[in-house]
């Protein structure tokens, strides 16, 4: 029988994980008393041809000791699920999320269940520039001793970190204490061939630069789109009229493509085309003859140049017959006529990509690609002149003006100042493939831009992509008290809006309802879509009164504090938390099990006991099932310690192990607080 302590962070320092991670791998590098060995570690460098750098640089700042002891600790909070919304009809079987909360909460939370399977990240984070708003808030409540103990640090800077992490700073050092722990933990949810996409202006583009080098490896750094997004004249010297987004991939090792690669292969099949449109004019048939002798000068299997062979062109330019059948399980299935022999053309066995009002203008604005006759499938032509587009380097301008008229027009009024471009975010997911079952997270998501983008590329597309936004509950009654100028009337204009909806009135609450509105916009557009238009939502809260207290000494008493007065709300608060620790995504419903007269939950193999009143009954109960039931195999169970007497725990282990089930089922019993 185990024991875990979830929300316990007295053991957290600032290097806790990064040490257990080189214990785990590096086990060699180690002595008999936990010390690191660093010539093994050069040894096994050494080995594999690396050199070792003797030249090094970083970004150091007061406050950096504290955000690495921020990125290692456990979550301090629990996750709520808003069950009124949750089960509405379009919302039900939805996997996109809306979670509302402090977003480093947010953060850790995912790291179980949502580890390396992130696709893309987008976020637009406070930019720091001394009227955003941004201030460093911060609830912890170490005392200098205990910082100066966790992170390391002697007890005059432990004293100044706390001054300023304590009194509202928007200093440089408070920016990036905020930001490093954030960026730290969304790395580790990112795939392998994950990329992450950080807008920033000049006020802290130099500083972000540096950190991510330090977070993602310098290496990964992909590189830096430009976008114009107004016409500014407030500065002394040079006016700059523009933001910078940053790309960082996961690891360029795994990284789908090399870029630049692609782009000097896409250029080259350029010039080639070019060459036969002037040989040929119009004649197609020539060019495609051409173009199939020209491309047996590559191997099958070039990583570039064998993977698309774009050997077709038309007045719009060179193309490729791409796949256009659905991913959706036969959702749209209709009848297309071949142009040319007026009979219905064969349909793909999973039906079509796009919903039938986009099909036929697709056709009209000849964009699919007909077969010889109506026996062939019809596919999709995709365009070189799109795929340059969507190359990461070709971004460059956009009018941030724009995205505030259609969100104005959207919402009904202005309520966001400075939202971001949908269009641009669906040509960052199209620039790095972003496709079926990928996730898309976006932890500032501020008016809910991302989730938008997300649903128009699944509508136009035919994909399946998820996405997962954060918003922290802000306050513009606050925010409204402490502005000036246009953003002032941009907050006001928020709070008459928001009327009697949500009080205090609270950002994440309009970032709510433009998801709705997105939706029901996408649906009155597209109203045989079938894509997924819901989303569900979850928020963060803090832990009970009492729940953590003398946590030392629940080995000895477990009565500190009484699980049994928990309603059942407040354990369903628990198993969600609870869920997604053990690797369960949150859109993940778990199991009802009837034990005798005890309730019980089930998922992916463990089964959950956190009600009190777990009887001799129901012990019998889960017995019985383990020998009867073909379909329930657990792997472990998971007890709520405080409803469960050390007798209790003891009993359920001892009949648990000693049991031989008739399916030889082993189970793990692990006592949890």
């Amino acid at each position: 029988m185990q024991e875990e302590i979830l929300n316990d962070n007295k053991n957290v320092t600032a290097n806790s994980q990064q040490v257990e991670l080189l214990k785990k791998n590096f086990p060699q590098c180690f002595d008999k008393d936990g010390n690191f060995i660093v010539h093994k570690m050069e040894e096994i460098v050494g080995e594999s041809g690396l050199e070792l750098s003797k030249e090094s640089y970083s970004l150091n700042w007061l406050g950096k000791s504290y955000a690495r002891l921020l990125a290692n600790e456990n979550p301090r909070t629990l996750l709520k699920e808003d069950k009124k919304h949750n089960t509405k009809e379009q919302n039900k079987e939805s996997q996109n999320l809306l979670i509302k909360g402090d977003n480093l909460e947010v953060l850790k939370h995912l790291s179980n269940a949502y580890a390396e399977s992130i696709k893309m990240i987008y976020i637009d984070p406070p930019y720091n520039t001394g009227s955003d708003g941004f201030v460093y808030n911060d609830d912890r409540k170490f005392t200098s001793q205990e910082l100066s103990r966790l992170a390391d640090i002697d007890m005059d800077e432990a004293k100044r970190i706390l001054e300023f992490t304590q009194s509202n700073a928007n200093s440089h050092s408070a920016w990036l204490t905020f930001m490093y722990p954030r960026l730290y933990v969304a790395r580790q949810l990112l795939k392998e061939e994950g990329v992450i996409f950080i807008s920033i202006d000049e006020n802290e583009n130099a500083q972000l630069k540096i950190l991510c080098d330090e977070v993602f490896g310098e290496e990964n750094y992909a590189g830096e789109i430009v976008w114009k997004n107004s016409s500014k004249n407030d500065q002394s010297y040079i006016s700059i009229q523009h933001e910078y987004i940053f790309v960082y991939v996961k690891s360029k090792a795994h990284n789908s493509g090399d870029w630049k690669e692609k782009k000097e292969g896409l250029d080259l099949i350029y010039k080639a085309f070019e060459k036969f449109r002037k040989k040929h004019g119009d004649d197609w048939g020539a060019i495609h003859k051409d173009a199939l002798s020209w491309y047996k000068q590559f191997p099958a299997s070039d990583p570039i140049m064998g993977s698309k062979h774009y050997t077709w062109m038309d007045e719009k330019g060179v193309y490729f017959p791409d796949n256009i059948s659905g991913p959706n399980h036969g959702q749209y299935r209709y009848d297309v006529d071949h142009p040319v022999t007026k009979q219905v053309c064969k349909a793909p066995s999973s039906g079509w990509r796009y919903p039938e009002e986009t099909m036929i203008q697709r056709i009209k604005d000849n964009l699919v690609h007909f077969g010889k006759d109506h026996t062939t499938v019809p596919n999709n032509k995709t365009y070189l002149k799109d795929t340059e587009s969507q190359s990461l380097t070709s971004i460059k301008y956009q009018d941030g003006r724009v995205a505030s008229k259609q969100l104005t027009k959207l919402m009904g009024g202005k309520y966001f100042t400075n939202p971001k471009d949908v269009s641009i975010l669906i040509r960052l997911m199209k620039s790095i493939g972003v496709g079926n079952n990928d996730i898309v997270l976006d932890f500032f998501a501020g008016s809910g831009t991302t989730g938008q983008a997300v649903m128009e590329l699944n509508v136009n597309e035919g994909s399946e992509v998820s996405f997962v936004l954060v918003q922290i509950r802000e306050n513009l009654d606050e925010a409204y008290a402490n502005a000036a100028g246009d953003g002032k009337k941009t907050i006001k204009n928020a709070i008459e809006f928001l009327g009697e909806h949500s009080k205090p009135h609270d950002v994440s609450e309009l970032t709510q309802i433009r998801l709705k509105k997105a939706s029901e916009n996408i649906k009155k557009e597209h109203p045989n879509c079938k894509g997924d238009l819901g989303f569900k939502i979850y928020e963060t809260m803090p832990v009970w009164d009492g729940y953590l207290d003398e946590i030392e000494k629940l080995e000895e008493d477990t009565t500190l504090f009484d699980g049994s007065k928990l309603n059942n709300e407040e354990l369903e608060v628990l198993l969600t938390t609870w869920k997604v620790y053990d690797g369960l995504e949150l859109s993940y419903e778990l199991q009802g099990v009837e034990l005798s007269d005890y309730k019980a939950h089930l998922g992916k193999g463990i089964l959950y006991l956190v009600y009190s009143g777990f009887s001799t009954d129901a012990l019998k109960a889960l017995l019985e099932k383990l020998d009867s039931d073909p379909t329930f195999e657990p792997s472990r169970v998971v007890l709520f310690g405080y409803n469960f007497t050390s007798k209790a725990q003891r009993e359920l282990d001892e009949a648990l192990s000693s049991y031989a089930n008739k399916k030889s089922i082993e189970l793990d019993v692990v006592v949890r607080y």
